[in-house]
């Protein structure tokens, strides 16, 4: 054998034993390396468990379902160090992935987009709002309620909203400790509850049912020594 024969052998050799490799390597992402389509997955791509896609071969593999596809997509946000994925809603249609909730910053929804996209989704909307315009936008609704509420409907708000605080405890034996007026936005509140803590949280209350202003006439009876209860309906 020549030594030019040789080299050829060796060269047979060699491509012989790299070629089931290269090719093996391929399908495992789901086509072979030398008869892509351009529309189908390349080597270097997420692996098939990780997609939108299932299967080996240039004709089996398949797009997730949508339960597949939004299971995938909750799998990648509880993992990704980035993103609280208790604060995101995933619902999915024909493939098309819908990112719903509060993120802390832009950059956060950012990385929730591009972690949809990881886990298979064709397309991805998002309906994502920062903590800064959740904020602007509970503003412009407060603002919006107070221009909206009547005087009787922001009374029996405010009433509704000292009745549930833990810590104003507006009614004693059926018999309201304060008395709620309203005129034009303002609220007044009247009477004595149990400690100044009570007192500032009334307050607190009547402003986040919608009041303009709060006027209080309102006493502590840790400070006055008066258990007094107001029994009109106000």
């Amino acid at each position: 054998m020549t030594r030019l024969q040789k080299v050829s052998l060796g060269i047979v050799l060699v491509g012989a034993t790299i070629f089931p490799i290269l090719t093996s390597q391929a399908q495992f992402y789901g086509q072979n390396w030398y008869d892509f389509p351009d529309t189908t997955i390349y080597p270097g791509d997420p692996s098939p468990s990780d997609g939108g896609y299932s299967g080996t071969g240039t004709q089996s593999w398949r797009w997730l379902s949508d339960r597949e596809l939004k299971k995938a997509v909750e799998n990648q946000l509880f993992w990704s160090p980035f993103v609280d994925a208790d604060d995101i809603k995933v619902s999915v249609k024909d493939g098309k992935v819908t990112l719903r909730g509060t993120v802390e910053d832009q950059s956060t929804a950012e990385g929730a987009i591009e972690n949809a996209y990881e886990a298979g989704a064709r397309d991805v909307v998002s309906k994502l709002k920062t903590a800064e315009e959740q904020r602007a936008h509970e503003q412009r609704s407060h603002r919006k309620n107070q221009r909206t509420k009547t005087d009787q409907q922001l009374k029996e708000d405010v009433k509704n909203r000292l009745a549930r605080h833990p810590n104003v405890n507006p009614v004693d034996n059926g018999a309201w400790r304060v008395g709620v007026t309203v005129q034009n936005g303002v609220v007044t509140l009247r009477g004595t509850l149990d400690d100044q803590h009570a007192v500032n949280d009334a307050i607190q209350a009547a402003y986040e049912a919608g009041a303009k202003d709060v006027v209080s006439k309102l006493d502590a009876a840790e400070e006055s020594g008066d258990e007094g209860f107001i029994t009109k309906d106000f």
